[in-house]
Parts: structure tokens; sequence; C-alpha cells
């Protein structure tokens, strides 16, 4: 059974406020839910997170149009569905957000030669 007791709300300065540190970038998931692609969308959120997690002030999931799958870091999309032609690789996705956000960071094992998988276009040569 669910409580009913609400949520406790911890006041800051008088205001009620979310703590978000507005200096850091922000990613934006856009999925159709349609298409049932929230669990994508749900995981790769979770490993910018995981990667970035001082990097980043939020990676937001948003339910986008039919057939949408973006990405967009500080507004400007890093990768769409449509006319990149599929979904990205993590190691890609992970690779432009580091450039653009923290270049000198190590992301381990992603930094590996591409191999097989094109570092540019994120797909498979």
């Amino acid at each position: 059974m669910l409580s009913s007791t609400p949520l406790p709300i911890y006041p800051t300065g008088g205001k009620h406020t979310l703590t978000r540190d507005l200096n850091k970038p922000s990613v934006i998931i856009y999925y159709c839910n349609g298409c049932r692609w929230l669990p994508r969308a749900s995981w790769m959120a979770q490993e910018l997170l995981t990667t970035f997690a001082d990097d980043l002030a939020e990676v937001t999931l948003r339910p986008g149009a039919s057939g949408q799958f973006d990405i967009h870091l500080n507004e400007q999309v890093i990768w769409c569905r449509k006319s990149d032609g599929g979904f990205p690789e993590l190691k890609a996705i992970k690779q432009r957000i580091r450039d653009q956000i923290a270049p000198e960071k190590s992301l381990g094992h992603s930094d590996n030669h591409c191999g097989p998988l094109d570092c540019d276009t994120g797909k498979t040569r």
C-alpha cells in the first residue's frame, strides 16, 4: 500500500528550491514513447550520469515525436536518429559530450581506438 505521507521539502533561505548547478551543461534525450524507446533512453541517461556525474547538471528524458530519438547537449543536437541514420553507440555519445564539456577527461576503455566503429559517425563501418 502506498503511503499518503507527503515527501519532506527542505527550505533554503525561506524558499523551496531544487538544487542544480546552472553553470554545468544539461543533456536532454527525446525518445518516441509509441516506439517503446524509453528503456533505451533510460539506459543512456544512466550511463551518462555515471560517466559525467560531476560534469553535468542533469540528464532529462522527454517524450518526443513519432520515431524521434535525439540527444541534445545545451540545446544543441549531438545525435538525431533520423539524420544520423540510427541509434548511436554509447561510446560515440560519451566521446562527443566529453569533447565539448571536459576534453581532458579520460573515458577509460571508451577512449580506445574505435575499431569497427567510426568515431565520427558513431556507426559500425
